[in-house]
This record gives structure tokens, sequence and C-alpha cells, in this order.
């Protein structure tokens, strides 16, 4: 089974540089999270994020594809205005999960980010990227409606999906 592009071991920071595989939060990293990138207290937010991070590292380590997974992760770390480093290659701030724009995040391009997730959930025909991608856009709009919208209850990936595997 293919690895999602986007399931990388990385490094994964806010404000800072954390270990790779074992991203290690910080109060200085939740303190570099936006006022407004996230509608629910940043450490709920923090706990949903690194759970998603852990269960996405062990499943790129063991090879298994997660584009659910993946995008939790991508747009965790875009709402945190996380950077990341590949295993090889150089640092860069993540890239919004639907528009892929790279400018720097904060509540406007959030809401942005999430209507465009929404239209893209209702229409008919999804674009061929997106297709290739089964799961993206459910891992994408969960968290949306974790972190943003505030109507789910509980992160995509919590910690009992840890211990589930």
């Amino acid at each position: 089974m293919a690895v999602a592009p986007a399931a990388q071991l990385c490094w994964t920071a806010v404000g800072g540089a954390c270990d790779s595989c074992c991203v290690r939060l910080r109060r200085s990293h939740l303190d570099g999270i936006p006022p407004g990138n996230v509608n629910v207290p940043v450490s709920e937010f923090a706990r949903g994020w690194f759970a998603a991070e852990q269960l996405h590292d062990d499943r790129v380590i063991r090879g298994v594809s997660d584009w659910y997974g993946a995008a939790v992760v991508v747009t965790c770390r875009w709402l945190a205005r996380g950077t990341v480093r590949p295993e090889a290659g150089s640092w860069y701030s993540e890239r919004s999960p639907i528009t892929h724009r790279s400018r720097s995040t904060h509540p406007e391009y959030v809401q942005e980010e999430a209507f465009a997730v929404q239209n893209l959930w209702e229409r008919r025909n999804k674009p061929s990227w997106l297709l290739a991608q089964p799961g993206w856009l459910d891992g994408v709009l969960d968290t949306f409606d974790w972190a943003w919208w505030g109507t789910r209850a509980r992160p995509p990936i919590d910690m009992d999906d840890l211990k589930a595997g």
C-alpha cells in the first residue's frame, strides 16, 4: 500500500523545534498558536493534534496509507501555523489543506479555508486530485468541525485511537 505523499515523517514545531518522531509539546509551542485560529481550548487542540501526529508517525513507519490521518495532521499544523521539516529537506510552513495556499494563517484565512472545505464537500464532482486521496476531505472537514466550528465534541483522532492502533 502506498503512503500518502503528505504523510512523511516530519519534525513539527510551533515557534520552535521539536524532536523528530516524538513531537513534544511545550508551553512555548502552544503560545505560538495565533489567537482565534482555533475555537477550542488550546490544551484540547494540542491533545488532539499531537495524538494525530503520533498515530500518523506510527502509520508512516509501518508503511500504512492513511489519507484521513494525514489530512488531520496537515490541517492541525496549518491552523497552528506550524513549521515542518521532512527527514530530508528544509523547514517550511504548512500549506492550507484544500486550497494549498502558503500565506500565514489567521482567522480570516481559516474561515475562507473552512468555506472552501464545505463547498468542496457539497460538490457532486470532486476534483481528480481529491479522488486519488480517499479520506483527505473527510479528515480536513472533521478537523474544521472540531477545531473551528465546534460542532464535533471530540478531535478526529484522540488518545483512544492511539490505544486502538
